[in-house]
């Protein structure tokens, strides 16, 4: 057929498909599926083409902006360079044939931008390359959900008001994420939570999704406990796959992947916004100026779906052992898929991250335990036996424990001879009952006794003193409930009014049966001269005034437990106190 002659018939052709989109377009029966074929055909050739070239070129400058991360994080107007990326791929979606528009995970961090701190800013300069790479992160909607496999989640989804009761029955404590309210942290309470309860040794740190009915978004470590202690896993151990791993003498740090950016919680908080003990700096600003600075670290890819626990090692925030630089030591991986755990180690070497020592010439009991005892406590902590089932149990170094113990908990800032603690023949000595008292009101007792069984004896003398603290205070807050404290809710609402009649009842009435209760064997008019003595002391009022008053107030209104008044007394007082009253 002849040029001019195919060029007609297609003209022909052009002319009739018009006029038959045309009178698709104005017949009011047009079905869903004539919609969809209009749609397609009204993309013209040249349409596609203009639509290809866009794509290439958006895929030139996203491997561009990954090949650059350092002049990304030397970049000052993150902002900008963010909302216009985002810009590009907003119109890229809306061209799509589909007409439906991504969400991707650029544009959400740019709606973030305005309130993140300038931690969390400079972590996307970084994290902004890896958010590029990994956008396309496929969910399945029919995935099974694990959380439930958690006694702690169950508990929450079978029971009315169910923080609230889990709150209540086990004593733990609760922290939003800084950024999104949804998001809780929870950790047990050393002195009050039972142990032996699964929830309690899963809340070390589980951050839970409210509003996706508690689902699981960080789950590091549970609780596990010294060899030699009450509900330790050393039963469960399989020695035959286990392995022995450093005890690094530093702060839980775990990463996860929220809202289209990586954070860190520790085992308090949901986003690492707990301050070192330095009260200067936030876990999360010295945990993301390490891995970004100085460690110069990779993240990993979100769409793996998984967390990692690390060991946060630093200057900044020395326990015992001093470190020698700053660390950030990846100790476990957990894939959010299943919750179960992975080995670390091929994690570790794939993204260039320092991974927790191990020890293969340690394969028994017995060898660790040999090999804790000659550890140097200002290197070393200990170790930590694992498992193939990832059971775990701690082994520490006993000096190290003794220095813990002993040393770090001086409350005054001075520095006292572990020698002389440990090995000071005088069972009454001030110095071992002041530190032993730091060990009884922390709740300490049955880690250190494992360690330290010649110490029972004078650890059970000050705890029964500390015990018989307690009862007199909670005997005070029952007399005044019954005998003084009114029924009217005008008057309990007046706290000040109760605060000064307290502080009366104390500082007088109670001076007599505080000795009494106390020292046990003080005749009457001993105890009634004593009383007189105790009242015109400004010492001892001040005393009073900062542990029974504080304690029997907070108690009586709920705020606080006497038990947990007492920890955070300062020892010295707390110890001057109750020694005055033992050695009458």
């Amino acid at each position: 057929m002849p040029k001019s002659s195919r060029k007609k018939n297609h003209q022909k052709l052009q002319m009739d498909h018009s006029q038959e989109e045309e009178d698709i377009i104005g017949s009011s029966t047009q079905t869903l599926e004539q919609q969809t074929s209009l749609s397609k055909k009204q993309v013209s050739k040249k349409e596609k083409q203009a639509l290809h070239r866009e794509k290439r070129k958006n895929k030139q400058a996203t491997k561009k902006a990954s090949s650059s991360t350092r002049e990304l994080q030397k970049t000052n107007d993150l902002s900008d360079g963010s909302n216009s990326e985002c810009s590009s791929s907003e119109s890229e979606d809306e061209t799509t044939l589909s007409g439906s528009k991504k969400k991707s995970s650029c544009s959400n961090i740019a709606l973030q931008f305005e309130n993140l701190s300038e931690r969390q800013k400079a972590q996307l300069m970084q994290q902004k390359k890896v958010v590029s790479e990994h956008k396309n992160i496929k969910v399945d909607p029919n995935e099974r959900d694990i959380s439930s496999s958690l006694a702690t989640v169950r508990f929450l989804r079978n029971n009315e008001k169910g923080l609230e009761k889990l709150v209540s029955n086990y004593h733990l404590k609760v922290k939003k994420h800084s950024h999104f309210s949804n998001l809780i942290s929870l950790k047990y309470d050393m002195l009050k939570s039972p142990f032996s309860s699964e929830i309690v040794q899963e809340c070390r740190g589980l951050v839970l999704d409210r509003d996706r009915n508690y689902k699981v978004v960080c789950y590091p470590f549970k609780k596990f406990f010294n060899y030699g202690e009450k509900y330790n896993a050393s039963k469960d151990i399989n020695w035959k796959e286990a392995k022995v791993y450093e005890k690094v003498d530093g702060s839980l740090c775990t990463l996860y992947y929220y809202g289209d950016m990586w954070w860190i919680s520790t085992t308090g908080t949901a986003s690492g916004n707990g301050y070192l003990h330095n009260k200067k700096k936030t876990f999360d600003k010295v945990f993301w100026d390490i891995w970004m600075n100085q460690l110069q670290y990779k993240l990993p890819d979100p769409s793996l779906n998984k967390i990692y626990m690390f060991e946060l090692f630093t200057k900044e925030h020395e326990i015992v052992v001093i470190p020698d630089r700053d660390r950030i030591i990846l100790l476990g991986v957990r894939d959010m898929n299943t919750l179960k755990e992975e080995d670390p180690q091929p994690h570790a070497e794939k993204m260039g991250w320092e991974c927790v020592a191990m020890y293969p010439l340690l394969t028994s009991i017995g060898m660790v335990f040999d090999a804790a005892k000659n550890l140097d406590p200002s290197q070393h902590e200990g170790f930590v036996v694992c498992d193939n089932n990832f059971n775990r149990i701690k082994i520490k170094s006993p000096r190290y424990v003794a220095l813990t113990h002993l040393l770090s908990m001086d409350g005054e800032g001075g520095e006292v001879d572990s020698t002389e603690v440990l090995l000071d023949n005088q069972e009454n000595s001030p110095i071992k009952k002041r530190k032993m008292l730091q060990i009884v009101r922390n709740n300490e007792s049955s880690e250190f006794l494992v360690y330290y069984p010649n110490l029972e004896e004078i650890h059970n003398i000050v705890r029964g003193e500390y015990e018989q603290f307690l009862k007199l205070t909670k005997h005070i807050v029952n007399d005044i409930k019954t005998k003084y404290y009114s029924n009217n809710e005008e008057e309990k609402s007046n706290k000040d009014a109760i605060l000064n009649f307290i502080q009366r009842k104390c500082q007088i009435d109670y001076c007599s049966e505080f000795i009494s209760m106390l020292a046990g064997n003080i005749a009457a008019d001993k105890s009634e001269e004593l009383a007189n003595e105790m009242k015109s002391s400004k010492k001892f009022a001040k005393l009073i005034k900062h542990t029974l008053l504080i304690a029997v107030y907070q108690e009586l209104f709920g705020q606080k437990t006497c038990e947990q008044v007492y920890k955070d007394v300062e020892l010295g007082t707390l110890f001057e106190l109750m020694n005055f009253s033992t050695s009458i």
